[in-house]
């Protein structure tokens, strides 16, 4: 049994705690929730290098970068929009 739940030294459990804690977190709106995620990307990295999954390591690395990237936008400001009623001036 102890093979079956620790075959990968426990870094599933790891990366699937984090991932539900970023989910969490995101869900409260709450920006943290994308580090968790790049920990668990991380966590899930090791997890399929360890399974030898290239596919899993990739979206993983993928993740990251997303997450990453939703961090540096958090606070952006969206660019201003005309409204139906205005024309744009030639």
């Amino acid at each position: 049994m102890d093979d079956f739940l620790l075959k990968y030294y426990g870094v599933d459990w790891a990366a699937a705690t984090f991932t539900a804690l970023g989910l969490i977190l995101l869900g409260q709106k709450k920006k943290v929730g994308f580090l968790c995620n790049v920990v668990a990307g991380a966590l899930w990295i090791t997890f399929n290098a360890l399974a030898s999954s290239l596919a899993g390591v990739l979206i993983n690395a993928l993740v990251i970068g997303l997450s990453a990237h939703a961090w540096w936008q958090w606070y952006k400001k969206p660019p201003v929009e005309e409204t139906a009623g205005e024309s744009a001036t030639l």
